[in-house]
């Protein structure tokens, strides 16, 4: 199975407009969050210079309020029955709107703010009799922000709201430049306190936190050794949600407009769909279906290129026109892969339409909005292609 795609032109305004993106989507598959992160049943041990995915550390819709209420609440944290005032004293809310609302500003996902509340202050799991003796400095300083390990108390960061907003605000700016941070740009590899972080989530943890927490030989994933730095932060998050670089069961494909050319940009990464939103150079069109990537459901890679010549985005099913492409780096820059697809047709078909005007194609997965392009009004626009590849369920 191959596919050749080249998106390149808007849509139609009855496409975007009345009909909208909501015609385009797959219903995304609910998977409760506790049985998505289930943790994987092989050994993993701690490497001190990768301990997140960049996806994963940027996924702020892995959790919605309602799922990190439910964490709370199944885990008997103090956290489950409290409200606090949200930042800057702002009007109150349950902790775990607080912490939805902190993650899905700053693009950081709710899993690493709740790693982060067990790490520095066990808010997941001690009892509610443990806060009686200083429990509102343990709630008001919940994950350490503001607190140098010597010297004063930045009084700004004090409360729970203030914890969570500006804590999600610093692990988002800490080696891009930021919101006045002053933190060095991320260079992969270079030494960073203790560590050579490999990618820029790991690189966040270490400004955050520059311990690395154990000694060699390090941990697994099921250690009950004392610990700390990033190597605790590792195994609560194996504990809690399973292996910091495995992917959910079901990925949304979302799509950028490249308002330059409206070319379309595909990507099922958090980290990319991140770069992308904040670029004023594309439009967010949401996600246009959701990807099972559990069992080898779907297998195919499918690969992004840009045409260095033309600036439009090019996508490919085949190893030989993949080949054929990096063999050529003058004309065109490999974007990795896009999202993966199947060649089963018992799955849900992405249909294909081409604008006979330029040669467009436009990706459709709704059978209503395919139905709408075969009418005779958008039949003088688009011709059919039939279907582009499926994905299976």
């Amino acid at each position: 199975m191959t596919v050749e795609v080249n998106i390149m032109s808007r849509l139609p305004a009855i496409h975007t407009r009345r009909v909208g993106l909501r015609a385009l989507l797959v219903v995304l598959v609910a998977v409760g969050f506790a049985m998505s992160a289930a943790p994987l049943a092989f050994g993993a041990t701690f490497n001190p210079n990768l301990v997140i995915s960049d996806d994963n550390f940027r996924a702020d819709d892995s959790m919605t309020a309602a799922d990190i209420q439910a964490f709370l609440v199944m885990k008997n944290s103090v956290l489950a029955n409290r409200s606090f005032a949200r930042h800057d004293k702002g009007k109150s809310a349950r902790a775990s709107a607080i912490i939805a609302e902190a993650c899905r500003a700053y693009h950081i996902s709710p899993r690493i703010m709740l790693v982060m509340l067990q790490k520095e202050q066990s808010l997941i799991t001690r009892s509610p009799e443990s806060l009686i003796t200083g429990y509102k400095s343990t709630l008001d300083w919940a994950i350490g922000m503001g607190c140098p390990d010597s010297g004063t108390r930045n009084e700004k960061y004090r409360g729970f709201g203030n914890q969570m907003w500006y804590g999600a605000q610093r692990l988002d700016s800490y080696g891009e430049g930021k919101y006045g941070s002053t933190i060095p740009l991320f260079v992969a590899g270079k030494r960073y306190g203790p560590a050579y972080p490999a990618n820029i989530a790991t690189y966040k943890l270490y400004v955050y936190n520059p311990s690395i927490g154990a000694d060699k030989p390090y941990p697994d994933q099921n250690t009950h050794r004392d610990l700390s730095g990033n190597a605790n932060f590792w195994v609560i998050h194996w504990r809690y949600f399973g292996d910091p670089f495995a992917n959910p069961a079901y990925r949304p494909i979302y799509a950028f407009r490249d308002r330059s050319n409206g070319s379309y940009s595909y990507t099922m990464s958090p980290a990319e769909k991140y770069r992308l939103s904040r670029s004023k150079s594309f439009s967010y069109r949401g996600a246009i279906a959701s990807v099972n990537t559990s069992g080898g459901a779907n297998p195919a890679p499918v690969y992004k290129f840009l045409n260095r010549k033309t600036k439009v985005y090019t996508y490919t099913t085949s190893e030989v026109t993949k080949r054929k492409r990096q063999a050529s780096p003058k004309t065109y820059a490999y974007r990795g892969v896009a999202f993966t697809a199947s060649g089963d047709p018992a799955g849900r078909p992405v249909y294909r339409f081409v604008s006979r005007k330029n040669a467009a194609d436009v990706f459709v997965t709704s059978e209503t909005t395919r139905k709408l392009y075969l009418t005779k009004k958008y039949r003088a626009k688009y011709r059919y292609a039939g279907k582009a590849f499926y994905l299976a369920p």
